[in-house]
């Protein structure tokens, strides 16, 4: 990853994947396509974006030269191409879910397609497979020309439907009944009743926390609206959300805030600046 001195026209880009190869320089024209899908034409702010997309090409190219193979290979059936063989290995080797070999053969996609438009490549290693789609009924339906048929790339693996996940009531009784350190309580509460993820949880702001018994408007028992900002916490894709939060969980919060809080702060002295603005003494987004 690249630090703070990676500067741009005066921006600042610590934090932008860089590929390397052997001999310690840029690992083109992978590198030159991070930058394009990213900044260029992609404009996406955020770090952890940028670092899922250098990983996964990062992965793939790791790959490559393991293997010794090269990503310009000259024309072979599509099924024996180098893309395919780090299809099949991804799956069969590693055991990857297919959601997630998905994820990085799309980005391996993208890229392949980046450069044969940029003309570093004359052909796709992999096929395509025109697929019907509902035709678009929106208000630009009469600038739609596909037809309603798109061209998929025939080399991603087949998905199987992931059933969600859920706590059942039993379960959350038990972690409720359990004998947690008392961050860790308020830690699960927090996601539990309010649906906030776990980095949230972990960076959500003293700030935000306050004695409800004494803030005008509210009545006890209610539940309590919170904006959430990405200035003050670690929020995914970085963009503004509400939750909820019970009256009971705020209040807490503020009493974890007042007593235990302080303690952990004194016992947990590695954290103690870095707690400084979080309700959790020691929480991070890290």
């Amino acid at each position: 990853m690249a630090t703070v001195d990676l500067t741009v026209k005066g921006r600042s880009f610590a934090g932008f994947p860089l590929l390397l190869d052997n001999d310690g320089w840029p690992l083109e024209p992978a590198q030159s396509f991070l930058w394009h899908v990213l900044i260029t034409h992609g404009s996406i702010e955020s770090k952890l974006t940028w670092e899922a997309y250098g990983r996964r090409l990062y992965d793939y190219f790791a790959f490559l030269s393991a293997n010794d193979l090269a990503w310009n290979e000259g024309q072979k059936l599509h099924g024996l191409s180098v893309v395919a063989r780090y299809r099949n290995w991804s799956l069969g080797e590693l055991g990857l879910n297919p959601n997630t070999v998905n994820k990085r053969l799309n980005l391996v996609v993208r890229f392949y397609d980046w450069c044969k438009r940029q003309g570093h490549i004359s052909h796709l290693p992999f096929g395509t497979r025109d697929v019907r789609t509902p035709l678009h009924q929106g208000f630009l339906a009469h600038v739609d020309r596909s037809g309603g048929v798109v061209s998929k790339p025939m080399v991603m693996a087949r998905e199987r439907k992931a059933t969600i996940k859920f706590l059942i009531k039993e379960q959350v009784r038990q972690c409720l009944g359990a004998k947690l350190d008392s961050s860790h309580a308020l830690l699960f509460n927090l996601m539990v009743r309010t649906g906030m993820r776990s980095c949230e949880a972990r960076t959500f702001p003293l700030a935000y926390v306050f004695n409800p018994r004494i803030q005008k408007g509210l009545t006890p028992g209610q539940m309590i609206r919170i904006n959430l900002e990405p200035a003050d916490m670690h929020i995914k894709y970085g963009k503004p959300r509400s939750v909820d939060v019970p009256w009971s969980l705020m209040e807490d919060m503020w009493s974890y805030s007042l007593h235990q809080r302080e303690v952990r702060q004194l016992v947990d002295v590695n954290y103690l600046d870095r707690s400084a603005t979080t309700i959790v003494a020691g929480g991070s987004g890290e």
